[in-house]
């Protein structure tokens, strides 16, 4: 059972590291292009099913694109029993609220990955990583930091950001 810390970061690389190097034109590379398409632009629900070393795992993903980004759901089908939820939104929060990069970045070269990336040197292997975000344990820990109205309102975010950038932000602002 993959670590709960790690679950989060290591989804998006699921259909990656599963697939064999592949490239323009080849059907492989044109089906992942799609499922690449798929999970930015549509809902959708399946099951997919994959090795972990001699047993064979079965999980049900729900996924759907929400304002605050994608979301999705994976509830195992056999084995322990386990769910994964990711929300974009969140995943982001927690990476910008509960990591140090010089002490909480692992990165793993040589890993198995995918034929997309023409950066790697050699095809199908690459350099995988995840950052732990787990909260800390045993000590208290807001989920939420709130800012007091009467600070929000003041600050002005036309001060620190230049008018060209400002206006490819969301106007919901966290």
């Amino acid at each position: 059972m993959i670590p709960r810390r790690f679950a989060l970061y290591l989804l998006p690389l699921v259909g990656l590291l599963a697939s064999p190097p592949a490239g323009a034109g080849d059907p492989a590379h044109e089906w992942l292009m799609k499922m690449s398409r798929a999970a930015r632009t549509l809902d959708y629900d399946g099951i997919f099913v994959y090795q972990h070393d001699t047993r064979l795992e079965a999980m049900r993903i729900l996924h759907r694109l929400e304002k605050g980004g994608p979301q999705e759901r994976l509830v195992a089908l056999n084995g322990a029993a386990r769910e994964i939820i990711r929300n974009e939104r969140e995943v982001l929060w927690a990476i910008a609220t509960r990591s140090q990069w010089d002490r909480d970045v692992m990165i793993f070269p040589g890993t198995r990955g995918g034929g997309l990336d023409p950066s790697t040197g050699i095809p199908g292997e690459g350099t995988s990583g995840c950052i732990d975000c787990t909260k800390p344990w045993g000590k208290p820990f807001e989920e939420v930091v709130n800012v007091d109205k009467e600070v929000y309102d003041r600050v002005q975010l036309e001060e620190y950001i230049p008018s060209d950038k400002l206006y490819k932000i969301p106007q919901e602002r966290m």
